[in-house]
């Protein structure tokens, strides 16, 4: 089995682990994203609120390892929970974005009406005329909803697509949610870009995805998280390698012995409890 570790308890956060077998396979993407778009949103809540999801998926990956007794089995559930976890990190980080933004937007503001003012600068004849004379402003409305924050940057309505580093903000964040971005690490930095590219490998399959897994999960810092970071000359990671890899008990610098796939979901957690 892959470990008897279990999560420590976060902030009082309940989690229900009464789930039959039935329920738990049911699971969806869309079922692990519990943060929607909403008018008004505490970015601590954003953070609360995906801590607790990972905890419930964390909880469904040890209940069906339980029940499953193909050790072929347990390793396909791993690698489809270790897409969940990238799938709700990824929707996590945009909606934290947002919720800052909605709580302060002022740097929000000037970043874009700078953005505004050059790309009217670029242009020719009336534009430039009308701004510079001042016939022209740019006004951001002064309480943007979440919605309005989202379409404003990106009116395709898809997931925001962010800097690589959540420590780069491009700007648009007011100083004190810049401040708790800076409490990452580069060992974060690199742990989340292991998890994207775990991710890719098993949603792409590609040759180029499975390069860059075994490049970036190389990169892991291994006096942070030395059960995730795979031992010096060790073979490469192949694509029907990534459940045995996720599968594999390890001790991540502390005294619990579980699968890599539950370390992960841990460290992801940990990380998110740093912006809250």
């Amino acid at each position: 089995m892959f470990g008897s570790g279990r999560a420590p308890a976060v902030n009082d956060l309940k989690t229900d682990t009464n789930h039959d077998l039935a329920t738990i396979l049911a699971v969806t993407f869309t079922g692990a994203n519990t943060i929607g778009v909403v008018r008004k949103r505490d970015p601590d809540d954003v953070v609360y609120a995906f801590m607790a999801t990972v905890r419930r998926l964390r909880t469904q990956v040890q209940d069906i390892d339980d029940v499953v007794p193909s050790l072929a089995n347990r390793r396909r559930v791993l690698e489809d929970a270790l897409i969940r976890l990238a799938v709700t990190w990824e929707v996590f980080r945009s909606d934290w974005f947002i919720a800052c933004m909605n709580r302060d937007s002022s740097e929000m503001k000037r970043a874009v009406t700078k953005a505004v003012e050059q790309q009217l600068n670029k242009g020719v004849g009336p534009s430039v005329g009308a701004l510079k004379s001042g016939w022209v402003q740019v006004v951001v409305p002064p309480h943007p909803t979440l919605e309005d924050i989202a379409a404003g940057l990106d009116p395709n309505n898809y997931n925001l697509s962010l800097p690589k580093s959540i420590r780069n903000d491009g700007g648009l964040l007011a100083p004190q949610h810049q401040a708790r971005v800076q409490r990452l690490s580069s060992a974060d930095d690199q742990l989340l870009d292991a998890l994207i590219a775990l991710r890719n490998t098993l949603a792409h399959r590609s040759i180029s995805s499975v390069d860059r897994m075994n490049t970036a999960i190389a990169n892991i810092d291994r006096r942070v998280d030395p059960g995730l970071a795979t031992p010096s000359g060790s073979r490469r990671i192949r694509l029907d390698g990534v459940g045995r890899y996720l599968g594999a008990i390890t001790n991540n610098g502390n005294a619990v012995e579980q699968a890599r796939c539950l370390h992960l979901h841990d460290r992801v957690s940990a990380i998110a409890g740093k912006l809250g």
